[in-house]
């Protein structure tokens, strides 16, 4: 993101000029809370959708889920839509990786079948005779019953059903004419009742449900069972209309939503402008995990997190004789829905056939990251896209990071099935809390055959004394129960405190909560819960891991990261000191050392602005970026002769730069050259055209020229 940078010059120059100026990829940026738009009701945003997305709603109208339409209804142009749409159909497609949806299709078939069949004042789709053969398609059986036996108008439509939806393996819908006019509708025995078929009810007592159910029998047995339940065989029990029939017509209503994972919707509000068109059509679910802890070394936060596709796309490279995937992960940190972090990562990957089959395919991978972050409410966004065949996967989560000092905190817990405890310190990687690396199982599933271990600690302990750390696990309601409670001590003087547990292989199956608690003095201070799972399936895979490590002698990078969040966050007296720590920590990071600079100018720190610039004046690869900052604090500081000479120097090492030309441009301004100053101006314009107050500028300067020329033109009469 190109972040801009605008700088006020004063009134006392010719004129009063505003100029932006684009120095840098950071900047502040104010946070305002955006205004809650007023509630509006679905049918009014129905009514403002094109036609043409109305009567896709028409077509979906049976199986859209309630979370698929509330936000399809909130997209905002065409573009979404659309894709918003294909991502529809792909959730609903029983083969995938085939170019035909058979779904797709035949839903339009029956759709328009219901239109021209059932169609009487309103469309076919609308009826419920429509409604039924949208969902369960043509009858296997079916018998129409028009004014016979002295009953009103009816049809009886049977279905073998699918156990795993839920239903019978054979049952009825029956649809009549109330009081035989109208169109057809459903019968329900419970709320209907026999009696509402009755067209000729002479002779029988209507508030006897056996004499209705006798008459009914009489004239037409199968009509009399279907009258009683839809469901056959049922009625043989019963002497009453049953309620198992208005539970039948509710999961055959329910059918085309079930097993619909609506997450894809939920997030598609966010994702939509984040991942190109392409890839928004191949959505994958994932595992996640996340937490937060202090480094002791540096001070500083880190959320750690680990993110694991459900499935991996896989190409193959001739070039190379090997099987890849590419991934890029993208992270932003939101504060009220401005980012005040944001970064990418490529990470590729080449393996051999057996490689692909005995641990890719098996496995599975989890890319796991770590980056500072300053205490506060945050939403994480983690954007995980593969470039074969451009699938993506997606989560958005609610973290809390608590303060770097005097607030102590609990760290995880993390249940594993793998820790390592290093003899050495010296790097940062994701889920590395001082010399212990833990592997993260994102979904938190682990089988019998693992060694299962929980990782859990605190950090920010300088101020504990008596600490104590407590760690309870213990299956939840419904399993076989299973208690256990650990205590331990916490050194004194400690500032982060970490443990493992070794669970074993002697526990259940079943889902265990675990309750960490932090005490001071016998009083529990800070509470963290989690949970895992352990499956009676044996050898549960666990995903290989993808992640970069940075060496701590590059620590100061983090510093400016921290400096960089509380910058964004408009907090500039923190921002500075970060900066400074992490200018003094390293003066050759010259990319951290801009960015500092930058915010020096915007708190009007000039001096300290040419003091920081000095560390890289040697460095050729930055002398542009050195003599255009040099420059422009000296013209601040009012003085106008050397700022020249920099705005000189930066503009022969690069002469297209219109803000550095416009800076000249101001500078001899300020030196009463006003030749030179129309000449830097027009070189500007003609670099960039849309330049609306040079433009108003080279038009006062020739005015004042003119009268400059008059005055001159007289007194030489």
């Amino acid at each position: 993101m190109v972040l801009i940078y605008t700088f006020l010059m004063k009134k006392r120059i010719l004129i009063m000029v505003l100029l932006v100026f684009v120095f840098s990829l950071f900047s502040s940026v104010p946070l305002t809370a955006k205004k809650k738009e007023k509630e509006i009701s679905t049918k009014e945003l129905i009514k403002r959708l094109p036609d043409k997305y109305k009567k896709w709603l028409d077509l979906v109208y049976y199986i859209i889920t309630p979370v698929e339409k509330k936000v399809f209804l909130q997209l905002k142009n065409n573009r979404d839509r659309e894709v918003f749409i294909k991502l529809f159909w792909k959730q609903r497609d029983p083969t995938p990786g085939t170019p035909e949806n058979e779904f797709k299709e035949e839903h339009i078939k029956r759709f328009k079948y219901a239109n021209k069949h059932f169609k009487t004042t309103r469309p076919g789709w609308m009826t419920d005779m429509g409604k039924i053969y949208i969902i369960l398609g043509p009858p296997n059986t079916h018998n129409n019953y028009d004014n016979k036996y002295g009953l009103y108008p009816l049809k009886i439509w049977g279905y073998y059903g699918d156990k795993n939806l839920g239903l019978p393996s054979y049952f009825r819908v029956m649809f009549y004419k109330r009081d035989g006019i109208g169109e057809y509708i459903i019968y329900d025995p419970a709320f209907d009742g026999p009696a509402a078929l009755l067209r000729d009810s002479q002779g029988v007592d209507l508030t006897n449900i056996m004499s209705i159910y006798r008459r009914l029998k009489e004239v037409a047995p199968t009509i009399a069972k279907a009258a009683l339940s839809l469901i056959p065989g049922e009625e043989s029990f019963i002497s009453l209309p049953t309620t198992r029939s208005t539970v039948l017509l509710s999961k055959i209503f329910e059918i085309p939503k079930r097993r619909i994972k609506v997450n894809y919707a939920r997030q598609f509000l966010d994702f939509k402008g984040l991942v190109n068109v392409d890839y928004s059509m191949n959505y994958i679910e994932n595992d996640f995990f996340y937490t937060f802890a202090n480094d002791p070394d540096t001070g500083l936060n880190f959320i750690h997190f680990s993110i694991k596709p459900h499935r991996i796309s896989v190409g193959y490279s001739n070039e190379k004789d090997k099987y890849f995937f590419a991934f890029k992960l993208d992270v932003s940190l939101k504060k009220d829905n401005i980012i005040i972090y944001h970064y990418s990562k490529n990470y590729s990957f080449y393996f051999t056939e057996k490689q692909l089959n005995e641990r890719v395919k098996p496995l599975g991978i989890a890319v796991n990251d770590m980056f500072p972050v300053v205490p506060g409410n945050y939403k994480l966004v983690v954007l995980l896209q593969n470039s074969v065949k451009k699938e993506f996967t997606y989560i958005e989560k609610k973290i809390k990071v608590l303060p770097t000092k005097g607030t102590p905190y609990i760290i995880g817990p993390i249940p594993t099935y793998k820790s390592e405890r290093l003899g050495f310190d010296l790097v940062y990687r994701p889920f590395k809390f001082g010399k212990y690396i833990i592997n993260v199982e994102p979904k938190g599933f682990f089988s019998l055959s693992d060694n299962i271990m929980l990782f859990t600690g605190a950090g920010n302990l300088n101020n504990i004394k008596d600490g104590e750390l407590k760690v309870v696990v213990k299956t939840r309601e419904g399993y076989s129960e299973y208690f256990k409670e650990y205590s331990f001590k916490i050194p004194e003087n400690s500032k982060s405190f970490y443990k493992i547990i070794y669970l074993g292989k002697e526990l259940p199956t079943a889902v265990f909560d675990v309750d960490v608690r932090l005490y001071r003095s016998g009083i529990p201070i800070y509470v963290k819960e989690g949970h895992f799972t352990i499956s009676p399936l044996g050898g549960v895979p666990h995903p290989m891991e993808a992640f970069k490590v940075m060496d701590k002698k590059n620590k100061a990078v983090n510093y400016y990261r921290i400096a960089n969040e509380y910058e964004k966050l408009g907090l500039m007296k923190e921002a500075e000191n970060y900066y400074a720590k992490g200018y003094n920590l390293n003066k050759s990071f010259v990319e951290g050392i801009l960015r500092y600079a930058k915010m020096l100018f915007r708190l009007n720190k000039y001096d300290k602005v040419l003091s920081v610039i000095e560390s890289f004046k040697d460095n050729k690869k930055y002398r542009f970026e050195y003599f255009s900052l040099k420059g422009e604090a000296l013209f601040n500081k009012q003085q106008y002769e050397e700022a020249l000479k920099s705005l000189l120097a930066a503009n022969k090492i690069y002469d297209s730069d219109y803000h550095v030309i416009n800076l000249l441009g101001l500078t001899f301004l300020r030196l009463n050259e006003m030749e030179q100053a129309l000449k830097a101006f027009k070189a500007s314009l003609s670099i960039n055209r849309e330049q609306s107050e040079v433009k108003n500028l080279i038009k006062k300067i020739e005015k004042i020229k003119q009268k400059q020329n008059k005055i001159a033109a007289k007194k030489e009469k």
